[in-house]
């Protein structure tokens, strides 16, 4: 581990001490340029009528190390430039300027033998030669890797042109496990039509998703609006899946919050996602102290959700569970598998639940199951003079 760290190490500092070589080369032609320019490009003048650069070559090495004194705190040698952006410019425009002051002082002084132009002109030099060489990398890299990998990468369409459809769409166009060639991004707000976000284009808006994805062979399709309302994204999922597409979604605002946003956290669209509603959380404990010791009818007990219900219920150590269900051959299949002291019930008429309550025989707790309440259900409450509890 110790060996592999050094090792590591010595990349970085061979890789810093190459930059500031690099920076040192771009410094001097930067100067060259600085007094070819107040000689109208003449090298000649320059040479043989001029004073100024003997002095240059004199002042050039505390020039180099007052610049490189400048970049260490400016991270110019620490940056991961495959990543630059505004704010790493904005590093070598601030250090440039400390660099072209700090030069002008010393000539105002008569420190150095130059002439007042000098420093503005080489300041502007040194801002286009460090900014060509340090984005240059980002440039080439990002061309190999667009020219590499665009063939076999899958026709996407991008639902959202806001921050996080940018920042997704800044990971699909950058990271080297993208899979995605994002060719056309919908957006509803129609004063983003027909414009470009990092060079494609925003063709349209949730009504133009099925042509658009014809039109242009679309194969998957990322919905990036972590900040839609769960009914306005179940209805864009909606007229997605008519398109045949693969589905996939950005999981939620807090991504963004935390700087997550990558093409890891986009998964494949779930349940969850077209449910049109937030997911109910239940308090199984709550409830389980709710059923237990008593006796507790289930109307639709038969079926797929009353059946679940029951085994679910029945966890809970009722004192008694009744299944009820309009259809015998269901009550007779459930009961086949029903926990001890479960009970079926016929066809449920209400002058028989009356009977059945007069009797004791009536549940304290009486729980419809199913989409819907049916009348039977309803009729099974009322006769028990209570409020049914629904089933989730």
């Amino acid at each position: 581990m110790k060996q592999r760290k050094s090792e590591i190490n010595w990349k970085l500092v061979v890789r810093v001490a190459c930059l500031m070589l690099l920076d040192v080369m771009l410094l001097y032609l930067a100067c060259l340029l600085a007094l070819l320019s107040r000689f109208d490009l003449s090298i000649h003048t320059l040479m043989r009528d001029s004073s100024f650069l003997p002095a240059l070559h004199a002042a050039f090495p505390w020039m180099a190390i007052g610049m490189i004194a400048l970049f260490i705190p400016l991270k110019l040698y620490s940056s991961l430039w495959e990543f630059a952006g505004v704010e790493e410019l904005l590093h070598i425009l601030c250090a440039c300027f400390l660099f072209a002051a700090a030069t002008l002082l010393l000539i105002l002084f008569g420190v150095l033998d130059l002439p007042r132009s000098f420093p503005v002109l080489a300041g502007l030099y040194l801002v286009a030669l460090l900014s060509a060489s340090r984005f240059s990398y980002r440039l080439i890299r990002t061309i190999l890797h667009r020219s590499g990998s665009e063939k076999r990468k899958k026709r996407t369409m991008l639902i959202g042109a806001g921050s996080a459809g940018m920042l997704v769409l800044r990971e699909f166009q950058t990271s080297e496990n993208s899979q995605n060639n994002v060719v056309c991004v919908i957006d509803d707000d129609r004063d983003k039509l027909g414009k470009y976000i990092r060079n494609v284009k925003i063709a349209g808006t949730r009504d133009d998703i099925v042509a658009l994805a014809q039109s242009r062979r679309i194969e998957e399709i990322v919905l990036a609006i972590p900040t839609a309302a769960v009914r306005e994204r179940r209805n864009i999922l909606q007229l997605c899946q008519k398109t045949g597409c693969r589905l996939k979604i950005l999981p939620g605002i807090y991504q963004l919050a935390n700087g997550e946003v990558n093409i890891q956290k986009i998964r494949n669209v779930d349940v969850q996602d077209l449910l049109g509603r937030d997911c109910v959380e239940v308090d199984l404990s709550q409830i389980a102290g709710y059923l237990s010791g008593k006796t507790i009818l289930v109307t639709g007990g038969g079926g797929s959700i009353g059946s679940e219900l029951c085994r679910q219920i029945a966890r809970h150590t009722p004192k008694r569970l009744v299944l009820l269900d309009i259809y015998r051959k269901q009550r007779l299949c459930h009961r086949a598998g029903a926990a001890p002291h479960a009970s079926g019930a016929g066809p449920c008429r209400v002058h028989r639940l009356r009977a059945r309550r007069n009797a004791g025989q009536l549940p304290v707790c009486a729980v419809p199951a199913g989409h819907r309440v049916p009348r039977c259900g309803a009729q099974a409450c009322a006769a028990d003079g209570g409020k049914p509890e629904r089933g989730h």
